[in-house]
C-alpha cells in the first residue's frame, strides 16, 4: 500500500501541473469575478459588498455565501494566486490526516487516503463548484445520517451552525442569501432543458441547422441516460472500486460512512435523472463531495495484495479519466488570447460605457480589466434578468442593447459569425468595427428614443 500511495501521489502531482498548463487560456472564467469581489471585500466594510456597474445583470449586492470573499479579500489570500488554492487543499488534506488517525488508521492506509483525494481533486479543478450545491447535499444528508448514527445530533449541529452563521454575516445578508439561491433553483427550475446549449446556435431566433442541441447538458433518450452515467462514473473513479474490494475481503466500513458516499451518488444521479431535482445542479458537480469519504473508506480496508490489486485498478481508472479531461481542456474554446486582449486594450481607454461580450465567459476578464460595465450576471441575486438572454437567446438580442443601453460588442467570430450583420437587420445602428483576428470590436449607435435607462440597483 505504501507504493501504491506514492504512485497515486505522482499521479496527482503530474495531472495537476498539467491540467494547470492546458487550462491557461480556457480557464480563469469565475477567477476574475473573484477578482474583482476580492478588492469589494478589501475596500468596502459590512455585508453584502457591492460591484457597482460590472454586472448589468447582476444585482449590484453580492449575495454569495462570502467566506470565500472575505478569504481573499480581507485576508489577502488573493496576492498569493493559485498558492492560496494549493493552501487550502493541503487544509483539507491535513484534516483528512487527522479524521484518520482518530480512526487508529495504520500509516500506509492514511498516506493512500491522502494521495487518493488529491489525485480525484485534480479532476474536480475541472468543475465550477457553488457552495449552495454542497449546502443542498448536505441538507439532504442529515436524515440519513441522523438514522445511521442512531441519533439526531447531526441535525443539532447544523441548527447550532446555522446560529453561528446567522450571528458572523447577520439576519438580513443571510435572508439575502437564501433570497438569492432561490432565484437561482426557480430560474433552472424554467430552464434546465437549455443548460449548456449555444447562446446563438441554439436559439430559436438566431439558431442555425448545427444547432442541433446537441451541446445541451441533459439529452434525450438512451443518449442522455449513458452520457449522465458516464459523466458521474468520469469523477473519482477509484470509488467505483471501493465496494468490490469490500466485497471479496468482507471488510466494511461503518455504516455511516457507507450512508455519506452512497448518498452522495445517489443524489447525484436524482438530479441527473428527476426532472424536478434537475434545478438544483448538474448532479456531477456533486461527486466533488464523494472525495473525502471515498479516502475515509481506505482506513477499513486490510493491507492486502488483493486490496492493492483492486485500488491499483481504481487509480488506473483515474489516470484516464485524468488523460482523457486533459484533451478535453485543451480543446476548449479560449475565453482569452492575445488578439482579444488587444480588443481589450483598445475597449478600455474608451470613455466609460456598458460593453456586450460573446461567448459570455469572456466578459468576466473585461470587467475585471475595463472600467466598463459587461451585459452579464449570474453571479447572485438577480438570475431573473437573464430571462430570455441566457442560456440560449429566446429573444432579439437588439432588445437587451437597447434595455441596457450597450455601446460596444466585443465578439468571437468562432462563436458569433456576422454578428454585426444579425443586428442590422434588427434595426441596430452599427459604427465603427475593429478586427482583431477573430475577434470584432464593434461600436453600437441607438437611437436616443430605443434607450432606456436602467437604475444601478
Amino acid at each position: 500500500m505504501p507504493l501504491l500511495a506514492l504512485l497515486t501521489g505522482l499521479v496527482a502531482v503530474v495531472s495537476r501541473i498539467a491540467m494547470a498548463r492546458a487550462a491557461a487560456a480556457s480557464g480563469k472564467v469565475d477567477h476574475y469575478y473573484w477578482m474583482l469581489a476580492a478588492e469589494a471585500y478589501r475596500t468596502q466594510s459590512g455585508l453584502p459588498v457591492r460591484l457597482d456597474d460590472k454586472y448589468l445583470m447582476d444585482d449590484a449586492n453580492q449575495a454569495y455565501p462570502p467566506l470565500f470573499g472575505l478569504l481573499l479579500g480581507r485576508w489577502r489570500l488573493d496576492r498569493w494566486g493559485m498558492a492560496a488554492v494549493a493552501a487550502l487543499e493541503l487544509a483539507q488534506a491535513c484534516v483528512l490526516v487527522v479524521l484518520l488517525a482518530a480512526f487508529h488508521a495504520p500509516y500506509a492506509a492514511i498516506a493512500l487516503a491522502v494521495t487518493l483525494y488529491l489525485a480525484a481533486a485534480a479532476l474536480t479543478a475541472l468543475v465550477i463548484m457553488t457552495h449552495k450545491m454542497t449546502l443542498q447535499l448536505y441538507l439532504v444528508l442529515l436524515l440519513p445520517w441522523s438514522w445511521a448514527l442512531s441519533t439526531m445530533v447531526s441535525l443539532l449541529v447544523f441548527l447550532v451552525g446555522a446560529v453561528i452563521y446567522i450571528g458572523i454575516v447577520g439576519r438580513g445578508f443571510a435572508v439575502y442569501q437564501f433570497r438569492a439561491h432561490w432565484d437561482i433553483v426557480r430560474f433552472w427550475n424554467r430552464h434546465w432543458r437549455s443548460l449548456g446549449g449555444h447562446q446563438f446556435r441554439d436559439s430559436p431566433i438566431y439558431g442555425t441547422p448545427s444547432g442541433d442541441g446537441s451541446t445541451f447538458f441533459h439529452q434525450p433518450g438512451l443518449r442522455g441516460v449513458v452520457k449522465h452515467l458516464r459523466t458521474v462514473f468520469s469523477y473519482a473513479p477509484a470509488n467505483l472500486l471501493l465496494p468490490f474490494v469490500s466485497v471479496v475481503t468482507a471488510s466494511w466500513p461503518p455504516a455511516w460512512l457507507l450512508v455519506w458516499l452512497g448518498g452522495i451518488y445517489l443524489w447525484a444521479l436524482a438530479t441527473l435523472f428527476v426532472p424536478r431535482l434537475k434545478c438544483l445542479g448538474g448532479g456531477h458537480l456533486y461527486v466533488f463531495n464523494a472525495v473525502a469519504p471515498g479516502a475515509c473508506y481506505v482506513a477499513w480496508l486490510p493491507d492486502t495484495r488483493l486490496t492493492d490489486l483492486l485500488l491499483g485498478l481504481g487509480i488506473l481508472l483515474t489516470t484516464v479519466a485524468l488523460v482523457a479531461a486533459w484533451h478535453i481542456v485543451r480543446r476548449r474554446l479560449a475565453a482569452r488570447d492575445e488578439m482579444f486582449d488587444q480588443a481589450v486594450s483598445v475597449l478600455a481607454v474608451q470613455p466609460k460605457g456598458r460593453v456586450a461580450v460573446f461567448p459570455l465567459q469572456s466578459a468576466e476578464a473585461v470587467a475585471w480589466a475595463t472600467h466598463h460595465a459587461v451585459l452579464w450576471g449570474a453571479h447572485g441575486y438577480g438570475f431573473f434578468r437573464l430571462e430570455g438572454f441566457f442560456p440560449v437567446l429566446t429573444a432579439p438580442l437588439s432588445k437587451f442593447l437597447r434595455e441596457y443601453n450597450i455601446g460596444w460588442i466585443l465578439s468571437d467570430d468562432r462563436f458569433w459569425q456576422n454578428g454585426a450583420e444579425a443586428l442590422r437587420r434588427e434595426g441596430v445602428c452599427i459604427g465603427n468595427e475593429t478586427v482583431f483576428g477573430h475577434w470584432h470590436l464593434t461600436e453600437c449607435r441607438l437611437p436616443n428614443d430605443d434607450r432606456l435607462e436602467v437604475s444601478a440597483a
